[in-house]
């Protein structure tokens, strides 16, 4: 019956595509948000939403749908009608990782999905425990050597682009760092800043205040070109490990079947709430890029994102 329905539902957005477009949007529109309040991810999909209610004059109300890493708003938000009025602020990453892993999270980012429109990244970078020896990610990567399975690294739970930030990181240096899984970043923060663990990698926004507080020491930053968030910091790339790069990436998606021109509609918008100063300034607040784009961008970032992540848990071995 599901995929009778699907089909169903495709066929009359096909045929109700040009009327739908020609008005749209004219009632709110529902974002439904992954995750819970408070996080990265809605804090960023408040943002674009906000934005978007003034480029289109109509509300756009956030729904936070939280469970199983995000899977289950997302796949609540493939379910619904392709009209444009639900859409998914989408953790790219965070759904691309859950792609690969076992049980699947029942739902295809390239299948079951139509973009709409990237919104920003937000960088990562490799910080130590106080009073750790090594000064850069060279330093880290001798010492690792040259004790095997001795150093550990703590992250907001297996399967996290964290966590699976450090597995890329250990193989393609080749180190053997023993993996310290936590209940969220904030647990695992506070640990590695008590010397409980050595090591970590995580977003730029959660670990700043225990680096400007001088309780965390920053290696490296996981991006292709040093953050402007932590100005003087090298890239882990520029460490030694050359093509090294880990962000987490934010898009909004639809589902299957919403007509291209209500998709492009919402990606001309986002585009424009990017060039906003006052979201700018609200999500530099927060460590996100902001990174607009074409639908054919989103779809290009999601795909590479997928193939990296497979690449990387298949080398890491069962989650945990």
């Amino acid at each position: 019956m599901k995929y009778v329905f699907g089909a169903a539902a495709l066929a009359c957005a096909v045929m109700a595509g040009p009327a739908i477009a020609q008005d749209y949007p004219s009632r709110p529109i529902t974002m439904i948000v992954p995750y819970t309040p408070g996080g990265a991810t809605d804090i960023i999909g408040r943002v674009i939403a906000e934005g978007l209610r003034g480029q289109l004059g109509q509300s756009v109300i956030v729904e936070n749908v939280a469970g199983a890493g995000g899977s289950v708003g997302a796949l609540q938000a493939s379910r619904t009608q392709p009209d444009g009025y639900t859409i998914l602020m989408g953790a790219l990453t965070s759904h691309s990782i859950n792609m690969n892993l076992t049980p699947p999270p029942g739902f295809d980012l390239t299948t079951d999905f139509e973009t709409a429109g990237l919104a920003g990244f937000v960088p990562l970078a490799l910080v130590t425990r106080p009073g750790f020896e090594a000064d850069d990610v060279a330093g880290l990567i001798e010492m690792a050597k040259a004790a095997p399975g001795e150093l550990t690294y703590a992250s907001s739970g297996a399967g996290s682009p964290q966590h699976l930030g450090m597995e890329m990181l250990k193989d393609m240096a080749g180190l053997d760092i023993v993996h310290v899984p936590y209940q969220g970043s904030s647990p695992a923060v506070t640990d590695l800043m008590g010397g409980h663990v050595d090591v970590m990698i995580d977003t730029v926004p959660s670990i700043l205040p225990s680096v400007s507080g001088g309780g965390l020491r920053v290696l490296g930053v996981a991006t292709q070109e040093p953050s402007p968030f932590l100005e003087g910091v090298p890239t882990i790339a520029s460490g030694g490990v050359e093509g090294f790069e880990v962000v987490s990436w934010f898009g909004v998606l639809l589902p299957k079947g919403t007509p291209d021109a209500v998709a492009d509609r919402l990606n001309t918008a986002i585009n424009a709430v990017l060039t906003d100063d006052e979201v700018l300034a609200a999500l530099n607040r927060q460590g996100v890029v902001p990174a607009p784009g074409s639908r054919a961008d989103q779809a290009g970032r999601m795909q590479a994102e997928i193939e990296k992540w497979r690449g990387v848990i298949a080398a890491a071995g069962p989650m945990e």
